[in-house]
C-alpha cells in the first residue's frame, strides 16, 4: 500500500509541476517521477517487500520506457522508438504473467 500511495503522490506532484513548468513531455514527467517514488518507497521498506508491490514498480517502469519512446520519437528515430516501446510492451506483459501464479495461488488458500 506504501508503494502505491508513493506512486500517486509522486505522479500528483509531478503533474503540478509539469503543468507549472510548462514541460514538453509532461506523460514524461509524470510517469518517470511516479516510478522512481514507488521504487524509492519500495527501498525504504523496513520488511521484504510483496509481489504486488514490486508488480506496481514493474509496471511503472514499464510504462516509462513506452511514453519516453512515445513521447520522444522524433528525436529517437523509428527503429529506437520501436525498441523502446516494444521492450516496455515486454516488460509490462512478463511483469504481469509473473504476477499472475501467485494471485492464482492466493486464490485457491482462501
Amino acid at each position: 500500500m506504501r508503494v502505491n500511495t508513493a506512486a500517486a503522490a509522486s505522479a500528483t506532484g509531478a503533474a503540478l509541476l509539469a503543468a507549472v513548468g510548462h514541460a514538453q513531455y509532461p506523460a514524461q514527467v509524470v510517469v518517470s517521477t511516479a516510478a522512481a517514488g514507488a521504487f524509492l518507497a519500495l527501498l525504504t521498506r523496513r520488511g521484504p517487500a510483496g509481489r504486488s508491490e514490486w508488480l506496481t514498480v514493474r509496471v511503472l517502469l514499464a510504462g516509462n520506457l513506452i511514453v519516453f519512446g512515445a513521447s520522444y520519437d522524433d528525436h529517437l528515430g523509428t527503429a529506437l522508438t520501436a525498441t523502446a516501446i516494444l521492450s516496455g510492451l515486454a516488460l509490462l506483459i512478463l511483469a504481469i504473467w509473473a504476477h499472475l501464479p501467485e494471485r492464482r495461488r492466493r486464490r485457491t488458500r482462501h
